[in-house]
């Protein structure tokens, strides 16, 4: 997925361990004093995906949604050190929270937000030239 801009990402917000991403997205969308992240998270409100519209237009906003506001983060992503696996860039964290995030992250958050709407999508990962990298595979009109 392509990049929002190339301004380098900030650190990582911290979280509690005990909270995991999945369930802070959805206590999130639930919560009305989090308009904020309301407006992020909420695919209704984010893209105005609707049942009028095809499920090519839907899975095309939310795409352009995560490209066009999500930095994808190169330090990360080039890094030799294989602590920062660890990093927010590689999970929903960084999607979602820091608008930073490497193709692994990437494809987690596009996975989840089609599947929310019903669309079928898994992520897979692979070796693509000679670095490894993560995408997705979206079924459009019965094909993948």
């Amino acid at each position: 997925m392509g990049s929002a801009n190339s301004e380098p990402c900030t650190p990582p917000r911290k979280l509690s361990m005990s909270l995991s991403c999945l369930t802070l997205i959805m206590e999130l969308m639930a919560s009305p004093s989090n308009s904020e992240y309301r407006f992020m998270l909420r695919p209704s409100r984010v893209w105005r995906l609707n049942s009028r519209q095809s499920d090519f237009e839907n899975v095309k906003a939310i795409y352009d949604w995560l490209t066009t506001n999500v930095r994808y983060d190169k330090a990360t992503a080039y890094s030799q050190d294989t602590y920062l696996v660890k990093e927010h860039a590689y999970y929903l964290e960084g999607v979602f929270l820091d608008h930073c995030a490497v193709c692994d992250g990437k494809a987690k958050a596009c996975a989840l937000l089609l599947g929310m709407i019903g669309i079928p999508c898994y992520r897979t990962t692979g070796i693509n030239g000679s670095a490894d990298h993560a995408w997705n595979f979206v079924q459009l009109d019965g094909k993948w």
